[in-house]
């Protein structure tokens, strides 16, 4: 067996894990009376993606970044990121803490819920003050129970 440039291939030798990450905002337009509204502003919504990619750039990690859009509550936002990474052949979602709290982050019908009940993948939960957490819907029931 021989490589590309000449020297001997291993059959043993794995190819090297290519790890992209991307930055992804849902900004969610509301129906009100059949009317969609803007919950943010386009500016808002870049902003916040360019607010994690110069973070994450600050920590040495290259990454890029997109803002998708939804039309309906939190969990057809939830659906339309999960419909995303499908799209895009992700191995694993990785979302923050909501500050309104466990109660409203992990009921049904939520962002979060919709995220990991649709998700084709692994969704991971990251809090910089727990070691991350995979969710499955009884680590939903899990947390919608624990205390803030």
């Amino acid at each position: 067996m021989s490589a590309p440039n000449g020297t001997a291939a291993s059959p043993f030798r794995q190819p090297k894990a290519v790890w992209a990450v991307e930055v992804v905002h849902v900004q969610q337009a509301a129906v009100v009376e059949e009317q969609a509204v803007d919950t943010e502003s386009d500016a808002q919504a870049r902003a916040a993606v360019t607010a994690h990619l110069d973070r994450l750039a600050g920590l040495g990690t290259r990454a890029t970044g997109q803002v998708l859009t939804s039309v309906g509550d939190h969990a057809a936002a939830g659906r339309a990121l999960a419909r995303h990474a499908a799209d895009v052949h992700a191995r694993t979602v990785a979302i923050g803490r909501s500050p309104r709290g466990p109660l409203t982050q992990f009921a049904d019908g939520s962002f979060t819920t919709a995220l990991t009940l649709s998700a084709t993948c692994t969704v991971v939960l990251v809090d910089p003050d727990d070691a991350p957490r995979r969710l499955t819907e009884q680590a939903l029931t899990e947390l919608r129970d624990s205390p803030a």
